[in-house]
């Protein structure tokens, strides 16, 4: 296998998954952008050979790995050269887009499920009489409501934490309508998350498939005739 790449940041340490770790141990060596990092001195005491770099690291060294800053553009770039990126609380179409989202991707998956787990509390037996009196129906004025204030916080150049208050309360409504769902049997919000992504891989194939685009243009006209395929009644 290439080079195997772990984005993770000293503090977030208690986020690496048990297989990453595993596969961290199999490795012949294993590099750290951080010589301070905490995880270094764990797989040391193990009896793994780890340690800081002085050159570049191979893209295809077999049976290396690299503990690295999810910020760090090395990431991208090795990525980029064929190494691999790990992404073991997500599942992207690639190592290339595990990279991208590294900075942010163990933080989000966190603090996404708090935001799902208080939506099914409120929507519980032990929550909120309001949530639990809800329907997609009464929820529709608010959700237009929500939306028209993302609007109003871009148009009025409130583009920091007043914009991202704003979107939080649109996820909310994201948010209670799959519950919504979910408690009746009909989908969840995986369900929808789900769908979003297989709609953009499959809508861009010139990012995730071997279609080459001139422009912009094409890609919207690529996006309308693949949405165009994708209502066609099957025979």
């Amino acid at each position: 296998m290439p080079l195997l790449v772990v984005p993770l940041a000293a503090e977030h340490i208690g986020a690496l998954t048990l297989d990453e770790f595993d596969r961290l141990v199999s490795c012949k060596r294993v590099l750290f952008e951080d010589p301070s990092h905490p995880l270094l001195a764990r797989l040391r005491d193990i009896g793994v050979e780890a340690g800081a770099f002085d050159d570049e690291p191979d893209a295809n060294r077999h049976g290396w790995g690299l503990v690295a800053d999810p910020r760090s553009t090395r990431v991208i770039d090795l990525a980029r050269s064929g190494a691999e990126v790990t992404s073991q609380v997500a599942t992207p179409p690639d190592s290339l887009t595990a990279a991208h989202g590294a900075h942010v991707l163990r933080e989000s998956a966190a603090a996404l499920s708090n935001a799902v787990l208080v939506m099914s509390r409120l929507r519980g037996e032990d929550g909120c009489p309001w949530d639990r009196e809800q329907t997609h129906e009464s929820l529709e004025v608010h959700l237009l409501e929500e939306a028209h204030e993302v609007i109003e916080a871009i148009d009025t150049g409130k583009t920091g934490a007043e914009l991202a208050e704003e979107l939080g309360d649109l996820l909310l409504q994201v948010l209670f309508h799959a519950r919504l769902a979910d408690q009746d049997g009909r989908f969840d919000i995986s369900s929808v998350a789900d769908g979003l992504v297989a709609k953009l891989v499959r809508r861009h194939p010139h990012v995730f498939g071997d279609a080459v685009v001139d422009g912009s243009g094409e890609v919207i006209a690529n996006w309308e005739r693949i949405k165009r395929e994708e209502r066609r009644p099957s025979s």
